[in-house]
């Protein structure tokens, strides 16, 4: 296996690619007790519109059948999955996104048995109409139970108020309606289009060698006899620049409004360190400007327009960003105008404050790799947009003043933003 190491953190990865296509990574860590190990597909909510290989015919599938396969994937023709990893005292978890499948596991012994079960369960999949049926009653309550939450509605109300067309505004569960009309073809179509090793990789982050986590995968993989596979032809459509609507409202039983102010992101179409770059000067521009340092958020706390739960983050892939301030609000519309007046005059971060958020990050990133689960989530996402977490540091040190000043003016501008509200019913 290929070595990338960073002398700066003291941290390294190593690397290979199966000749199946599967991109394998080992991070050694000598002095952890625990492991942490991943599979992830490229492949998410998003992802409604493909081609199917084996009839190059293009196929829409039903909203949330990506987070729908990833239940169906813990389920084997006898028994549970989740036993198998109880006895070996391991905890096994799953998450679907708008672009990513991952299954991942936590456990302090068995590393191989663990990687081993991983990567059955998912080149193995059990589907049956009636387990289907009974996973439709599952999935139902959780949708149900994501129709009443306040902090879930005024996130996806945001969405739909910054996108028309692309499929990010839906929710990554679909609705009711949309799983109902899931069945044991269109799951296995959506399998055997994406989950192929060339479409996926796995990680483990632990005290393990490389080259013996990399004899294991190598021998389960290969039972499969995969073919070698082209990438997934996805279908998405084409997003206008302009918002679909800049306000949305919605009434729920809660004490304090939440509101959701959004920043459409029109600067898209790559990946890899540029996307990282463009990730990092919005995220410095968010902490300068609406930080718990900063003066706005001074003046906003103070007048009791906001409190503890303010936030803000910027979400960055290749085809679609948004930049994200939320919180709850006795106002939201007195906190939207003064995020307006903030955008609309000139930037009020200086240089020395700058450089400070870049020393802050750089601290933040380094004391991350303390935690195996930072590690492999966040390798992972930037794994699937071509960015290596080890580039991280390096992109950083790289953003001057300037750059700041150019995305600040390009990006959050008013004809960009939304406002979602969810007030007391």
């Amino acid at each position: 296996m290929k070595c990338i190491h960073n002398d700066s953190i003291k941290e390294s990865i190593y690397h290979t690619k199966h000749d199946t296509g599967l991109d394998i990574y080992v991070i050694p860590k000598s002095d952890f007790s625990k492991y942490y190990g991943i599979f992830a597909v490229n492949y998410g909510s998003n992802d409604n519109e493909f081609i199917i290989p084996e009839t190059n015919k293009s196929i829409i599938v039903p909203d949330g059948i990506a987070h729908f396969l990833e239940h169906k994937m813990f389920e084997k023709e006898q028994g549970s999955i989740f036993d198998d990893y109880a006895a070996l005292g391991s905890s096994p978890n799953a998450y679907t996104t708008f672009d990513t499948t991952a299954y991942h596991f936590m456990a302090s012994s068995n590393v191989d048995e663990n990687i081993e079960l991983l990567l059955h369960s998912v080149f193995n999949p059990y589907f049956t109409e009636s387990s289907i049926e009974k996973e439709k009653e599952i999935i139902g309550q959780e949708i149900k139970m994501y129709e009443d939450n306040p902090n879930w509605r005024v996130y996806f109300n945001l969405l739909d108020c910054l996108y028309i067309k692309y499929p990010v505004k839906n929710e990554v569960a679909g609705t009711l309606d949309s799983i109902s009309k899931i069945n044991k073809e269109l799951l296995y179509d959506c399998y055997n289009t994406f989950y192929h090793p060339s479409n996926a990789l796995f990680l483990i982050v632990g005290d393990v060698n490389p080259d013996s986590i990399n004899e294991t995968i190598d021998r389960v993989v290969n039972e499969k006899n995969y073919e070698k596979s082209k990438n997934p032809k996805r279908i998405y459509p084409h997003e206008p620049a302009k918002l679909n609507s800049n306000y949305k409202e919605q009434r729920l039983s809660i004490a304090i409004p939440l509101f959701a102010i959004g920043f459409k992101d029109n600067d898209i179409g790559y990946n890899g360190k540029n996307l990282l770059k463009k990730e990092l000067e919005t995220s410095i521009i968010l902490e300068g400007l609406l930080g718990r340092s900063s003066i706005i958020y001074s003046e906003l706390y103070d007048k009791g327009l906001i409190n503890d739960t303010f936030s803000s983050d910027y979400v960055g892939e290749k085809d679609y960003g948004y930049s994200l301030i939320a919180g709850e609000s006795k106002d939201p519309e007195k906190v939207k105008n003064e995020i307006v007046k903030l955008i609309t005059s000139k930037i009020s971060m200086d240089e020395d404050r700058f450089q400070r958020i870049k020393k802050k990050f750089t601290g933040q990133f380094i004391s991350s790799f303390n935690s195996v689960e930072y590690i492999g989530s966040n390798f992972v996402s930037y794994g699937m947009k071509n960015i290596n977490l080890f580039d991280y540091q390096e992109v950083l040190s790289e953003i001057n003043y300037k750059d700041i000043m150019q995305r600040f003016e390009g990006h959050f501008i008013h004809d960009n933003m939304a406002l979602s509200v969810v007030n007391p019913a």
